[in-house]
């Protein structure tokens, strides 16, 4: 979409999956925009009325639930106070960007905490995490775009047998609660990318994209989201022999106020999970790329210190 009078461009990229453009507009606000990639499976899902009320009740001050201004299947639209993501910070490098994203680490894991203390909304059920069914599917049959087949046939060679067969448990142990487990409504595609921080001093200081991705699952789904996010950049790190300590810093912000309840074992699963489908959804919409070949390495690692279920 065009810049209208007394807007600009800030910036715009995307995958296959997803494009972003974000745009200053003459009020001060940030405008950002999603709409589906070329090689998305069909548009956006439209989000459940009950699900964003829910995410209007656990926002904080600090932190907000920004639920969109427009959703339709081709297009989501939020205005918020900011043009930078959590994602982008942390790749900046330390510095100043280190002690804004302590900060806002410790808001995000209240606030989720607020999500998840949340009955599930009434009505029809919430699908489980979108990220983990299409984990699931491609374990089992390498399907989806670009080089998905091409890197399922080369992870599988990766990590034999054992390790594929432990991976598709520990998937098929998160997307899955037996009964009697707790369930709760879940954010989804809990990312780094999808929280902006503020302006300097605007309010409130961070705003969560939110309101595709509602889903109904384990609460260790969208907190292994964010955590695998920061695993996969500290092992990448170490991989390049780079030490970001920043990293364990911000996991340990959002776990102590996020605060207690979490099985640690499902976590650890729920790690995992989210570090294998980055990789598959980086096969599939992004293609076959150097980055690639660090998945192998880091999934039989993490694979080898998961408990088994």
């Amino acid at each position: 979409m065009s810049p209208g009078a007394g807007e600009r461009v800030i910036a715009e990229f995307g995958t296959g999956m997803v494009r972003t453009a974000v745009t200053g507009r003459s009020d001060g606000t940030v405008r950002w925009q999603r709409f589906p990639g070329p090689l998305r499976d069909g548009g956006f899902a439209l989000p459940d009325a009950a699900f964003l009320a829910a995410l209007a009740r656990a926002s904080g001050d600090d932190v907000r639930f920004a639920v969109p201004s427009v959703a339709t299947p081709d297009e989501y639209r939020w205005e918020v106070s900011g043009s930078s993501s959590a994602a982008a910070l942390l790749e900046s490098g330390p510095g100043a960007a280190t002690a804004r994203l302590r900060r806002l680490a410790g808001g995000l894991g209240r606030q989720l905490r607020a999500l998840h203390d949340q009955p599930p909304p009434p009505g029809p059920a919430l699908p489980p995490p979108g990220y983990l069914v299409r984990l699931r599917d491609w374990l089992a049959d390498g399907s989806g775009p670009g080089a998905a087949g091409d890197f399922h046939r080369r992870l599988r060679e990766d990590l034999g047998p054992l390790r594929w067969g432990r991976l598709t448990e520990l998937v098929h142990w998160v997307l899955h609660p037996g009964p009697g487990e707790r369930r709760t409504v879940l954010h989804g595609w809990f990312s780094l990318g999808g929280v902006v921080a503020a302006d300097d001093g605007a309010r409130p200081a961070v705003c969560v994209l939110s309101g595709g991705d509602g889903a109904l699952g384990r609460p260790e789904a969208d907190v292994g989201c964010l955590l695998g996010e920061l695993t996969e950049y500290g092992m990448a790190a170490e991989r390049s022999g780079v030490g970001w300590p920043a990293v364990q810093t911000l996991r340990n912000q959002f776990l102590a106020h996020y605060g207690p309840g979490l099985d640690p074992e499902v976590l650890a699963a729920a790690v995992l999970a989210r570090v294998a489908a980055h990789a598959r959804d980086f096969a599939a919409y992004v293609g076959w790329d150097a980055q690639l070949d660090g998945y192998g390495p880091m999934l039989a690692t993490l694979v080898d210190a998961t408990a088994p279920v």
